[in-house]
């Protein structure tokens, strides 16, 4: 929580939506005592389990606040109307309380699925609160028949879809094509999904050992590295891709990266002593 607020305070503006992963190694200490869970060379901790923190993260502390306060008042809506309201209301406010609660310490809020229903339970909350607040007190039965989806939402959910498809038809083949080693469909995963990081990841692995293509591995894990510029493996791997190509400054550039937030890294120690004795032949 501590490295996460620190990378809030340190981008005001926020470091953009779903954007904590790819930039939360820069701020996770790793292999120090302060450091964050799963910060290493082989893991990433994809959000920081607190709802509050990804939102000041994301979105920046101005837009950030907003969104802390607009759920402030939808728990003070919902607590004022599980008094004035029916049994109804009070399981909302349960439920919301729950959810709430939640997300200050999971991926609640944050998972599409979670997101998903939390949306459909705050937006009955919502249409309560407007029943309660105009005196019309409805039964259950009739309170389900008032609900209209506005057309937007219907063309999102017939979109989503087919967007989501995608993306799992692209995991589907990279993960068949590391299992069989069949680098076609690992490359057609990356032509149907640009931004499949673990076929980029393992491609340029497998250029490397199969075809013994240096530049071509060195271009998937560029690639790769767009979307995790501060990935601890990434950049160790480009360091390393820069130095069998005797392009030692380049290879110098990343790997001083790596040990600019994580100085005891070994291996990246070791590569950083071996570029400097080839610069200085």
């Amino acid at each position: 929580f501590k490295n996460t607020w620190e990378m809030a305070l340190d981008n005001p503006m926020g470091v953009g939506v779903n954007n904590f992963e790819f930039i939360h190694p820069k701020y996770g200490k790793p292999n120090t005592k302060d450091a964050s869970p799963y910060i290493n060379e082989r893991q990433i901790l994809t959000t920081p389990h607190n709802l509050l923190l990804k939102l000041f993260s994301e979105l920046g502390l101005f837009f950030g606040s907003i969104f802390a306060f607009l759920l402030c008042y939808l728990f003070i809506i919902a607590l004022i109307h599980a008094f004035r309201g029916n049994y109804i209301d009070k399981w909302l406010f349960v439920a919301l309380g729950a959810t709430f609660f939640h997300s200050l310490m999971s991926a609640v809020l944050i998972t599409p699925v979670s997101l998903f229903f939390s949306t459909i339970l705050i937006a009955i909350i919502l249409k309560r609160s407007s029943q309660l607040n105009t005196n019309k007190m409805i039964d259950l039965n009739a309170f389900q028949k008032t609900i209209k989806i506005p057309s937007t939402i219907t063309l999102l959910f017939c979109i989503t879809p087919i967007f989501y498809s995608a993306i799992i038809t692209s995991h589907f083949l990279a993960h068949k094509g590391n299992i069989n080693k069949d680098l076609e469909q690992m490359q057609l995963a990356v032509k149907i999904n640009p931004y499949n990081s673990r076929a980029l990841y393992r491609l340029s692995f497998y250029e490397l050992g199969a075809n013994h293509n240096t530049e071509q591995s060195l271009a998937y894990i560029d690639q790769f590295l767009t979307g995790y510029p501060y990935h601890i493996a990434g950049l160790l791997i480009k360091s390393e891709r820069h130095f069998q190509l005797k392009e030692y400054r380049l290879a110098e550039n990343s790997i001083n990266k790596v040990l600019s937030f994580y100085p005891s890294f070994k291996k990246a120690q070791r590569l950083k002593n071996q570029i400097t004795l080839k610069i200085q032949q």
